[in-house]
């Protein structure tokens, strides 16, 4: 796992950096599921099964709109989202869409697959009883511990989105609460958080988490450190009585509070990043420059904290709980470029 992180990081920079020629358009089930542009200039960012990202260049605005409207003409209407740069929808299959067009001529489309769901039990456990069930058994548990649970529930419209939120509401989630036309954030009055998004195309997410009583509400710090196990020892009995409780610490089936604060510090810093890069290039000053050069030595600090984290032992929620962020990131990134 560490190794990802690494490569993850080691990529982010390149982006800056990459040439563009003509693009060999992929002729995979993702690829011919969207407009063909002959002779498009780009680079495919990112290709999966699930997943397709395609970064263009010299597009002109013209050309946005036209496929923008050659995607609505292929069926991507369903949940539309449409801005004067941006568009993002699905199509009857599930099958959703995003494009972006930027300042200087560039242009990103990315593809998903739709998510596979199935029926599914309603969990019993303590932290879930403290919500009230969905209407629809249909969707896909993501992850699920003592501490904390995350469930796409599919069949689900808009409108009953709106009226779990307002159950769930009734139900005390209602301190330091964050919403809006897709989302709601609030913690309750015994420590537990939980997010819901209409993710479009009558999908609902739902993400609940035991906060840790011990954090405060001021901001995190990058350099914070992890507590040294290598202690030293007088005698070969104490030294394995520390191996012995190290293997123990390091078997975890929820989420640590250093390790989901690291993480929500490292998205944080590439929320700030990218909203800098977005209009980075618009201005030469001087002062853009420092201010870039300021996020490239806060970049350093940020991967050697994230770098200290035993990300070899992840526990099953930590796991996920650490590929959803970095999507959430790769995702952010791919609307900067």
């Amino acid at each position: 796992m560490k190794k990802t992180v690494i490569l993850f990081i080691i990529m982010i920079p390149c982006v800056f950096l990459f040439s563009c020629g003509e693009l060999d358009w992929p002729d995979t089930r993702l690829g011919n599921m969207i407009p063909k542009i002959e002779g498009a200039k780009g680079e495919i960012y990112y290709e999966s099964l699930e997943s397709l990202s395609i970064h263009l260049s010299d597009v002109t605005e013209n050309q946005f709109y036209n496929y923008m409207e050659e995607c609505k003409n292929k069926g991507f209407t369903i949940d539309a989202l449409e801005d004067y740069d941006s568009y993002c929808a699905y199509n009857s299959d599930g099958y959703k869409i995003d494009i972006y067009y930027y300042y200087d001529k560039d242009m990103s489309i990315d593809i998903d697959a739709p998510m596979l769901m199935s029926s599914f039990t309603w969990p019993n456990s303590s932290i879930v009883k403290l919500i009230p069930k969905p209407q629809s058994n249909y969707g896909k548990i993501e992850f699920q511990s003592e501490n904390n649970f995350c469930v796409y529930v599919g069949n689900t419209s808009k409108t009953d989105y709106l009226n779990y939120v307002n159950e769930v509401s009734a139900l005390g989630f209602t301190v330091d609460y964050r919403s809006g036309d897709d989302y709601y954030y609030a913690d309750n009055a015994d420590g537990y958080s939980i997010s819901l998004r209409y993710e479009g195309f009558n999908i609902m997410y739902i993400y609940l988490d035991e906060t840790d009583d011990d954090e405060d509400d001021e901001d995190i710090d990058f350099d914070y450190e992890f507590e040294d196990e290598s202690k030293d020892t007088n005698s070969d009995q104490h030294n394995t009585n520390n191996t012995q409780d190290n293997n123990s610490n390091n078997t975890v089936t929820g989420i640590r509070p250093e390790f989901k604060k690291a993480m929500d510090s490292y998205e944080a810093f590439f929320d700030e990043y990218c909203e800098f890069m977005k209009n980075y290039t618009t201005s030469s000053s001087l002062e853009s420059l420092n201010e870039y050069l300021d996020f490239l030595e806060q970049y350093a600090e940020t991967m050697e904290a994230l770098e200290e984290i035993e990300n070899d032992n992840l526990s099953t929620a930590e796991l996920a709980y650490y590929t959803a962020t970095m999507n959430r990131i790769l995702e952010k990134l791919s609307e900067t470029y």
